[in-house]
């Protein structure tokens, strides 16, 4: 009989605790899907290795039915960490948005510098 390889702790790849409610789940799926997509690092392949392990995450806990399945299963263990479960590190950095285009504001009630009229 082949040995069963170790099992990665969902709730750890998606950086949730287990009693995230499926909401949770989804925004730190997404928020590492967008991450670690291969497409954002072309030539990694841990990034390659790391998004599927954020898909299969995803698609344990997603499904109530099979959350519930891999819940028990993690009861079953015995209580010390899983060296297969990590956190993969994201950092999301939101740009700001450049100004509208046109005459600065405050132009057209005062006649300042820079404004053509």
């Amino acid at each position: 009989m082949p040995a069963k390889r170790p099992q990665a702790d969902h709730y750890a790849v998606l950086g949730v605790p287990s009693s995230a409610s499926a909401q949770e789940i989804t925004s730190a799926y997404r928020r590492q899907v967008r991450a670690l997509h291969p497409d954002t690092a072309p030539g990694d392949p841990a990034a390659g290795r790391d998004f599927a392990a954020v898909l299969a995450a995803y698609n344990t806990l997603r499904d109530p039915v099979r959350r519930a399945a891999y819940d028990a299963g993690r009861d079953n263990v015995t209580a010390r960490p899983s060296a297969a479960g990590r956190r993969i590190p994201v950092r999301v950095t939101r740009t700001r948005s450049a100004p509208p285009p046109g005459p600065p504001s405050g132009c057209r009630r005062i006649r300042r510098p820079g404004c053509s009229t």
